[in-house]
C-alpha cells in the first residue's frame, strides 16, 4: 500500500468519523451542563479562527480538507497542516459544554469578549457551519465565555477549545520534513560533508555491515560511535522544521554549504541540504542561526504537493544533522 493511499484511508476516516455536535436553552445563571454545540456538521471541510481586533495576527488561520489531507492557507501559500492537532481542536469543540448563560443583552456582550471585536471559529461542514464567539477566561478556572453566532446568549463553556484558538499559524504546520514511514531502525547508510570556511570539505559516513554493526568513519564518529551513530539517524528520522521557508530560490540562497544522503532497509534514499543565504560556509550556521534552512529530497516527502522551497532549523538541529562536522 503507497503512502499516499494509507493517508487517504486513514485521513478520510477520521474526518468522516468526526461529528460536531447550536447551543441549547439554557437559563440565565442556571447551572446545567449541556453541549455547546448540538449540530452534526457530517464532512468538516474547513474550520477558521479570526481575530476581529486584529486582521493580522498570527493567531488567525484557515485549515481545509482538500480531498486528501489537511491544509493550513498561510494567505500567500498552502503547506501541510498537522492533522492531530485538527482532529484535537475539532474534538474540543464537539466536547465543549455550556455550564450556564450569563447574559442574553447585547451591549454586554463586549464585556465578555464575545462582541464585533472577538475571536470568532468557524467549523465549515457539508451541512451547515457553526460559529462560535470565543471569549474572555471564564471561571472555573479552564472555563471561557462563549456566545454561538447568531444566537443572542452568552454561556460559560469548560473544555480546550479556547487554548487552540490562541495559538500562532506555525502550531498548525505539518513541519516534519521526512515520511511516516521512515525509522530510525530502517536506516542502513549515512553520509554527510561540510564545507568549511578554508574551502575544506570534512566527511563522515556510517554504515550497517552484514552482522548489523555500524561502522563509521570521519571526523566525530570514531569516539562512541554507537551513541553518535543512534543520536545521528533518530535526528534524521525524526526531523521537524522550525518554519516553512516559502519564497527563496536556489539562485537567492547560494550554494550548499553542507549536505547529506541516508539510505533505508527497502532501498529508498533521501538527502538534505544545508544552506546560509549569503555566506559561503557551514561554520557561519552558528554565527547566523536564523539564517540556516535545509532542503530535502525523496520520495514521499510531506512537502511534495506543496510549493515549499524548505525548511529553517535551529543550530542544535544542525550539529544533530551533521555530528562532527560542524563546532
Amino acid at each position: 500500500m503507497s503512502e499516499l493511499t494509507r493517508k487517504l484511508i486513514v485521513r478520510g476516516a477520521i474526518v468522516v468519523a468526526l461529528a460536531i455536535t447550536l447551543m441549547v436553552g439554557l437559563e440565565p445563571g442556571a447551572d446545567r451542563i449541556e453541549p455547546l454545540v448540538s449540530t452534526d456538521l457530517g464532512w468538516v471541510r474547513e474550520l477558521r479562527v479570526t481575530d476581529e481586533r486584529n486582521p493580522h495576527d498570527v493567531r488567525n488561520i484557515v485549515v481545509f480538507h482538500d480531498g486528501v489531507e489537511w491544509v493550513l492557507d498561510l494567505g500567500d501559500s498552502l503547506v501541510p497542516a498537522r492533522e492531530d492537532r485538527v482532529v484535537a481542536f475539532l474534538r474540543a469543540v464537539a466536547g465543549a459544554r455550556a455550564r450556564r448563560t450569563v447574559t442574553s443583552r447585547e451591549s454586554e456582550f463586549a464585556s465578555f469578549g464575545v462582541g464585533d471585536q472577538s475571536i470568532r471559529v468557524t467549523v465549515d461542514g457539508e451541512r451547515a457551519p457553526v460559529r462560535i464567539a470565543i471569549g474572555d477566561d471564564a471561571d472555573p478556572p479552564g472555563s471561557f465565555y462563549a456566545r454561538i453566532e447568531p444566537d443572542g446568549r452568552v454561556v460559560v463553556a469548560d473544555g480546550g477549545a479556547a487554548f487552540f484558538v490562541r495559538q500562532p499559524a506555525v502550531f498548525w504546520a505539518y513541519l516534519r520534513v521526512f515520511p511516516e514511514s521512515v525509522r530510525r531502525s530502517d536506516i542502513v547508510a549515512v553520509s554527510a560533508w561540510a564545507l568549511d570556511a578554508d574551502g575544506t570539505i570534512r566527511r563522515s559516513r556510517a554504515y550497517r555491515d552484514e552482522s548489523d554493526t555500524w561502522r563509521v568513519s570521519g571526523e566525530g564518529l570514531r569516539d562512541e560511535p554507537v551513541r553518535v551513530v543512534n543520536e545521528w539517524t533518530a535526528a534524521l528520522a525524526d526531523l521537524v522544521g522550525a518554519a516553512f521557508v516559502i519564497a527563496e530560490t536556489d539562485e537567492s540562497a547560494g550554494d550548499p554549504v553542507a549536505g547529506l544522503t541516508y539510505e533505508l532497509s527497502d532501498g529508498r534514499s533521501y538527502g538534505l541540504s544545508l544552506r546560509i543565504p549569503g555566506l559561503g560556509s557551514v561554520a557561519d550556521a552558528a554565527v547566523y542561526p536564523d539564517l540556516a534552512w535545509i532542503t530535502a529530497t525523496g520520495p514521499g516527502l510531506p512537502s511534495e504537493r506543496f510549493a515549499i522551497a524548505g525548511y529553517r532549523i535551529g543550530i542544535a538541529t544542525v550539529q544533530r544533522l551533521f555530528p562532527g562536522l560542524i563546532d
